[in-house]
């Protein structure tokens, strides 16, 4: 007796599930835009040439770690505002602790926050310990 009606309301569920095919295919794309969206993004980093070597090199690495960073900052302004080709380019000075004293963005040509994201971020970035204080260009290029 009860399977029978446990069975019909399979079925009665089933039926549903055609209707339901169609909402599920919208919510779907709702949800392909909130994925992580591919991120084309060039970085390149100009240190003072009266930089020793090892130091510069320490520094470059210490970079590449960071980009993550940037990626994350970039993601947000494409969630809320759709993609934005342009480059960011920051002036960061890193004492000789590794901490960084000074961010200061020379161009944003993406807006919407970015820039108030990057400065952030690169405040709490840590490097190695340096000969003396360096202050460095590091241009991000996203498109």
């Amino acid at each position: 007796g009860g399977s029978s009606t446990g069975e019909a309301g399979l079925k009665s569920l089933g039926t549903g599930g055609a209707s339901d095919a169609v909402v599920g295919s919208t919510t779907q794309g709702v949800k392909v835009a909130r994925e992580r969206v591919e991120i084309k993004m060039s970085d390149d980093t100009s240190i003072p040439t009266s930089v020793e070597a090892s130091d510069k090199s320490a520094l470059e690495a210490a970079m590449a770690k960071k980009k993550i960073d940037i990626e994350r900052c970039y993601q947000r302004v494409i969630q809320e505002h759709g993609q934005k080709p342009g480059r960011l380019v920051a002036r960061i000075t890193i004492g000789k602790d590794g901490s960084v004293m000074k961010v200061e963005i020379t161009e944003d040509q993406i807006g919407s926050g970015l820039t108030a994201c990057v400065q952030a971020k690169i405040k709490r970035w840590k490097f190695p310990t340096l000969d003396r204080p360096v202050t460095l260009m590091k241009r991000w290029i996203f498109g």
